[in-house]
């Protein structure tokens, strides 16, 4: 007898019994709860870049901004914007929590999730 499937997205399965994603497999009769939640980028990386810029925006001789100053600022912000937040879905079990599937796609999370 085949399990009931819920979700089969790329390489994530959820059944009646199991959870399985990128071949490891969860059973589900171990789980008390699942939750999802969000991490944020971490930003420091872009601030540096913008911040060095910042610090450089001026030439030696007071003409301006430095060339080098400019590419300094639009990586940063390049790097800021490019940034996503991950989604991850957490089993807990008697013997602790395991993050289990992580994504920047919300809705493939959502979809897990319930």
């Amino acid at each position: 007898m085949d399990e009931q499937v819920f979700l089969q997205e790329a390489e994530v399965t959820v059944t009646k019994t199991r959870f399985i994603v990128h071949g490891q497999t969860y059973a589900l009769s171990g789980v008390t709860s699942v939750k999802a939640k969000t991490r944020s980028p971490r930003r420091i990386g872009p601030l540096i870049l913008v911040g060095l810029g910042l610090i450089t925006v001026r030439s030696i001789d007071g003409s301006g901004p430095t060339k080098s100053s400019l590419v300094l600022i639009a990586l940063g912000a390049i790097w800021w914007f490019c940034q996503k937040k991950k989604h991850i879905i957490v089993l807990k079990s008697p013997s602790g929590e395991s993050n289990a599937l992580s994504s920047k796609d919300k809705g493939l999370i959502s979809g897990c999730v319930g």
